[in-house]
């Protein structure tokens, strides 16, 4: 028999095998991107309420990362850092005492952390829940915000409202917890340009 003959019945043989490889292997691997943002690339703001009067800040560093899958924010997860050390309210007295153990208390707890748990659309907003850790406390915390395509990068906005006394930040002392002469509420509003 010629060798013709005999190679012409593995073909279709070995394009099954290679098709059942194929099947095997499952589903293909979908690609996740992660975007990043920081304090040269976005702002990160926080204002309040003392003695009747409002006032505003802002972190001087921070950093954000938004890992997706495909391209759709709804598969994501969010992660921001923030040096609380690095607020600015441009008034000297009050950044001071924001580091000390009665509000921050920096030198124990430098960092604060936002961790997503679910990204959900509605609309044209999107609705992220997460945890917030402040002074080693955890809650529950949402934030809301919008997503614009701009190019390879996204322009993320939004915000999100904190009850300090729910962190133990501005205690240990009747006036600061009294919350007629310091807000409880604060509220957060960012603007962030995520690039990969």
């Amino acid at each position: 028999m010629k060798s013709g003959a005999i190679a012409k019945p593995l073909v279709p043989a070995l394009m099954l095998v290679w098709l059942a490889a194929i099947a095997g292997s499952g589903p293909l691997v979908a690609a996740e991107n992660c975007y990043r943002a920081d304090h040269d690339s976005g702002s990160l703001e926080f204002s309040g309420v003392q003695e009747s009067s409002s006032f505003t800040g802002r972190f001087e560093s921070f950093v954000v990362e938004y890992c997706m899958t495909d391209g759709d924010p709804e598969t994501g997860t969010i992660d921001v850092r923030v040096e609380t050390g690095s607020a600015n309210t441009r008034n000297r007295d009050r950044d001071g005492a924001l580091r000390q153990e009665e509000f921050f208390y920096v030198d124990s707890y430098p960092e604060a952390r936002w961790t997503s748990s679910e990204i959900t659309r509605y609309g044209d907003e999107f609705q992220a829940e997460g945890v917030l850790e402040i002074r080693g406390i955890d809650r529950d915390t949402p934030v809301s915000f919008v997503l614009e395509a701009d190019g390879d990068d996204w322009k993320m906005t939004g915000g999100s409202k904190v009850r300090r006394l729910d962190f133990n930040v501005g205690t240990g002392d009747e006036d600061l917890e009294d919350t007629e002469f310091i807000r409880n509420e604060v509220e957060i509003a960012f603007e962030l340009r995520l690039a990969r």
